[in-house]
């Protein structure tokens, strides 16, 4: 077990219940982030696609061949709950940046820290591997997260994301200092 990633983390706010009526209580929902693996790559890709992501986002250009292909030149990790791949985020190296891509999490497990464990793990990773800064794009077709990744500190940079899709709009840019 590597110690440089969290790991069943215990998310705040499950939907699980256990009774009905006064005194229901409510159970959390233990979350098991690790990196992904190439079998993963099936399940990464049907949470991406369970995401209301705009058509026009080269989001769903993606296969499960590119996500192996993604994983294999950088790397990634899953959150699980029960054993059920239930969000993702994957990484690339780009000089001395960690290069965050394809962050999503299921809707139904939404608002329950995972994404923010999840950008945390690829924070660690950038951490581990002494590089100074993550960097991540936003595309143009999906600016409502800007503010999520505002909240979890990272700023918004002038400088040109190397990954845009060709043909597309240019995406917003975000970096943070570790």
């Amino acid at each position: 077990s590597d110690s440089r990633y969290p790991r069943g983390e215990l998310c705040e706010d499950s939907q699980d219940a256990v009774g009905k009526g006064p005194g229901t209580r409510r159970m959390k929902t233990s979350v098991r982030i690790r990196p992904a693996v190439k079998s993963d790559c099936p399940a990464i890709l049907e949470v991406m696609f369970s995401t209301p992501m705009s058509r026009e986002s080269s989001w769903w250009l993606n296969t499960v061949d590119s996500l192996e292909t993604k994983l294999a030149c950088g790397g990634g990790f899953v959150a699980e709950v029960d054993g059920r791949v239930v969000g993702c985020v994957m990484h690339v190296t780009s000089g001395t940046d960690l290069v965050l891509r394809g962050l999503a999490v299921r809707p139904e497990f939404g608002n329950r820290g995972i994404g923010t464990a999840l950008v945390e793990a690829v924070e660690a990773g950038a951490r581990a591997r002494d590089l100074p800064r993550v960097l991540l794009a936003v595309s143009a077709s999906n600016l409502e997260v800007c503010d999520y990744y505002l909240r979890l500190g990272y700023v918004v940079s002038e400088e040109p994301y190397a990954h845009a899709a060709p043909g597309r709009p240019a995406p917003v840019v975000f970096t943070k200092e570790l």
